[in-house]
């Protein structure tokens, strides 16, 4: 769980801190004059002493050391520090110490020229065997199954002076020393080889070492019976290690399953068990009652029940039966010595779980240490409340100390509040088990990485999703909004037509419903979180960002406002980040990340909005006029940088389907790209003209066939009902002219619709003229019968008769020109005026509907081809 700090007072405590700082280093002194050296093991625990203090172990000696002698001892070390002493011998003049320098074993004389050996590597926690000789001549290192010698005659500047020492001290640990010292020997003689490996096999091996007259131990340091099998053998793996978790026998086992352990059972041995609990320092009740993994059925387990004495060493414990439903106060796992934890906090640490000094303890290979210890009582003091009972401690080798409160469950797991006395800052730090492809939750709970911040909550405590789940890490000093990431960035363009809303033929204009995404890229900024899906990113994050400005030249200039404000209506805009690549688990702040770089991460922008766009009609072929329309998107630059589309790779891609708007059939919408910064969307509009066939030209070519069948199939001397029937068609062509032209679109020029309009009225007007040519040529033959029949009357010729008056008489004077009239009669009669008529209408009708076909036709597939040579996308 995670650790809580109320600080009401963060101003007093570096006088708080500063004042134990200053106490003196709490040093014990124990005299040990009855104990056998060689059958004890001392551990020093300096790694937990926060204060100026040191732990050491002096032996003084009964009687002379004389020259030669030899040391020996194993030595387990809890850090691998750059520079530690593992022990020193002072006599009156001389010095000759065992210090360990960048984790190499030396040796130095007269505290001066060290010399390493550069195969004796000293790490940490693992036994070491070492015996060092020491002849007038020869210093020699048996280490493991190694020998190092070293001639002290070389050594002119710190040569040794004498052959014997009085009142000699012989002191283990130094220079903050933390691990185990066991079988301590010293002989006064120069061991033989075989002597010292039957030490390092782990048999009984020399047994005259020298005997000394006290023994005292300073600073934090125990003593316990040496285990030689302990030594030699390797250690378990597995250590017991208490919690004060409250907990079922279910939530105990998922506990212990949490960190790698288990449970106790019986084959372990509960004595054993036992013994471990009552040395342990990771609880000090009296009374502790725990789990074991030994179950009587589904309803019963077997619990220890272990009561101190009052010295915490001794005590007695029984077996009883609980309900695995009761809940228990502490919860004791056995935990695998291997157990990898990693401490997070801006980065990770490596940490080991394991037992030291009969307590739990968390260690880097680098000196860092996280234990617990009971609250010091100035802590209570800082935080006003006498309810905190255990810290947790933050250490490293330089002495920088930490300090967490465990909260009401005092988890070791989680992510806990820290705080520095000497700073008097507070940071979150996390320990946990969980490895990099795993999400830490606040209770120490793992989940998959790519379960965080997914909009569900994965975590017991909700802690992965929440305010930590940023989509931007936070922008650089340098980052400036209105600069391009580059000089000439690319974007990415994918339009998608949902519909054309309108075609207004009065306004010169057209609206288009568009979904416009912009994506593109930005290697200034680092994002997290991703999970390899796209995100969408939150108001406050999307404005603080550069985001290309966009430009539509030829729509409506309240729209482009409209577009371009920061309070936009009547606009769906959504903002969104989706990663290319994998993603790079990180910790930030102690949490685990997964960080994605600008460069490898798309920001789409997707704008949408009902466009109204200018457009230029032109209306020549009407009713069988097509129209090309385009809607202009273009990049705004500035002085330094000019963003460009990018046109290659499918980078630019326009997604829509044929439709059909009232009289309208609108193909697959193109584009097209002249300038690097511009993107034409085209459209082309094919009008419909089945309704105009039927309510326009068939009625006008039904009325010119009226018109034309009165050349046909009227009478020739019925001229009266001919050239009324004419009028009449004339007359109803002109009225639908005259209504068709009110609801026609406006333009200078003439269209195809007014051509045709005015050839059916000119050809009816031309079967007016022709009728009327017709009664011309009719009455004209008509006088000269006339005319013929009245000088037959009077004159017959020489033979002539008077019909009427039975009379004959003879023509005063013979027709000159008959001939010619009778020729003239013959041409121009009625009959080859109705006939040449017809003919000629029939010639002007095929012209006049050839070339309307040929000019709508060249209109319309003079667009097309042209918007055929646009770019198209391919679905």
């Amino acid at each position: 769980m995670t650790g809580a700090w109320v600080v009401p007072g963060l101003a007093v405590l570096s006088v708080l801190w500063s004042t134990v700082s200053a106490m003196p280093p709490d040093y014990s002194v124990v005299t040990h004059s009855d104990l056998a050296l060689e059958n004890t093991s001392f551990t020093m625990s300096t790694w937990s002493c926060w204060l100026d203090c040191n732990s050491k172990v002096i032996v003084e000696f009964q009687q002379e050391l004389r020259l030669p002698y030899t040391f020996c001892m194993w030595v387990w070390p809890l850090v691998s520090s750059k520079s530690q002493t593992i022990f020193w011998f002072l006599g009156p003049n001389n010095f000759i110490g065992v210090p360990v320098i960048e984790g190499k074993v030396s040796v130095t004389v007269n505290q001066t020229c060290p010399t390493p050996f550069p195969d004796a590597i000293l790490e940490q926690r693992i036994w070491y065997h070492l015996c060092l000789t020491v002849t007038p001549d020869i210093l020699t290192l048996h280490y493991q199954n190694f020998t190092y010698t070293l001639q002290v005659s070389n050594m002119k500047i710190c040569p040794m002076q004498f052959s014997e020492v009085n009142n000699a001290e012989f002191v283990l640990g130094k220079d903050e020393f933390s691990g185990h010292f066991s079988r301590i020997r010293i002989f006064d003689r120069e061991l033989t080889k075989d002597e010292v490996k039957d030490m390092v096999e782990c048999r009984p091996g020399p047994i005259d070492f020298l005997s000394f007259s006290n023994i005292s131990s300073h600073g934090m340091v125990s003593q316990s019976p040496s285990d030689l099998d302990g030594t030699c053998n390797s250690m378990s793996n597995e250590f017991l290690a208490l919690f004060t978790i409250c907990g079922n026998l279910s939530q105990a086992q998922d506990f212990c399953a949490s960190k790698g352990g288990r449970l106790i059972n019986e084959r372990d041995g509960f004595n054993k068990m036992v013994d471990l609990i009552l040395s342990s320092h990771d609880n000090s009740d009296p009374t502790i009652v725990v789990w074991t993994n030994e179950t009587k059925g589904e309803e019963l387990a077997v619990v220890l029940s272990i009561t101190r004495d009052s010295n915490n060493t001794n005590g007695m414990y029984y077996r009883p039966r609980y309900s695995t439903t009761s809940i228990l106060s502490v919860t004791a796992c056995l935990l695998p010595t291997k157990n990898t934890v990693y401490l997070k906090d801006d980065g990770i640490t490596m940490m080991s779980m394991q037992q030291y000094d009969n307590m739990l303890l968390l260690q880097s290979m680098d000196g860092h240490f996280i234990f617990r210890k009971r609250c010091h009582e100035i802590l209570k003091e800082i935080f006003d409340s006498n309810d905190f009972e255990e810290c947790l401690v933050y250490m490293n080798m330089a002495m920088s100390v930490e300090f967490s409160v465990i909260d009401e469950n005092r988890a070791l797991l989680g992510r806990h509040s820290w705080i520095s006395p000497n700073s008097q800052n507070y940071r979150k730090i996390t320990i946990s088990m969980c490895d990099m492809s795993n999400f830490t939750c606040d209770d120490g709970q793992c989940i998959p990485l790519e379960d965080r911040c997914d909009g569900l909550s994965h975590c017991r405590d909700h802690s992965d999703e929440g305010l930590m789940c940023k989509t931007i890490d936070s922008l650089p000093s340098s980052y400036w909004k209105t600069s391009c990431p580059e000089q000439e960035p690319l974007v990415d363009l994918l339009v998608e037509v949902t519909g054309i809303n309108a075609i207004s033929l009065e306004s010169n204009s057209f609206k288009v419903s568009l979904i416009i995404t912009t994506s593109w890229r930005d290697k200034r900024l680092t994002f997290l979180n991703l999970q390899n899906s796209t995100k969408t990113l939150e108001l406050e994050d999307y404005r603080k960002i550069w985001v290309p400005i966009i430009t539509y030249y030829n729509a409506d200039f309240a729209d482009n406002l409209n577009l371009q404000s920061t309070t936009k209506t009547s606009v769906l805009e959504q903002f969104t980040v989706k990663a290319t690549t994998e993603s790079v688990a990180t910790v930030m702040k102690s949490y685990e990340v997964m960080k994605y770089r600008g460069s490898e991460t798309v920001i789409s922008r997707k704008v949408q909005y009902l466009f109204t766009g200018a457009c230029s009609y032109m209306f020549f072929a009407f009713p069988f006029d097509t129209q090309e329309c385009y809607l202009s998107i273009t990049l705004k630059g500035n002085q330094k940088c000019q963003p460009i589309w990018n046109t290659g790779d499918q980078g630019v891609r326009v997604l829509g389907k044929a439709s059909t708007l009232s009289i309208y059939s609108i193909p697959y919408p193109r584009f097209s790209s002249s300038k690097p910064e511009e993107v034409k969307l085209q459209f082309l509009f094919n009008r419909r003209f089945e309704a105009y066939m039927l309510t326009t030209f068939m009625p006008c070519v039904l009325l010119c066939i009226l018109a034309h069948i009165t050349l046909t199939h009227f009478q020739l001397e019925n001229f009266t009902d001919r050239i009324t029937v004419t009028l009449s068609l004339l007359i109803v062509l002109a009225s639908l002219f005259s209504q068709l032209s009110s609801s026609l679109p406006s333009s200078a020029e003439p269209k195809l619709v007014d051509i045709f309009f005015f050839y059916c009225c000119l050809r009816v007007g031309t079967i007016f003229i022709f009728h009327s040519l017709i009664n011309r040529s009719m009455k004209y033959m008509q006088e000269e019968v006339e005319n013929e029949d009245h000088v037959a009357r009077i004159i017959t010729g020489s033979t002539g008769t008077d019909t009427a008056m039975n009379v004959k008489m003879r023509l005063a004077w013979p027709p000159n020109s008959k001939n010619q009239k009778q020729q003239r009669r013959k041409f121009f009669t009625p009959q080859t005026i109705n006939k040449i008529g017809t003919f000629f209408l029939l010639m002007v009708d095929a012209l006049i509907i050839s070339l309307l076909v040929f000019w709508a036709v060249t209109d319309h597939y003079t667009k097309f081809n042209k918007f055929n040579t646009y770019n198209v996308t391919q679905q």
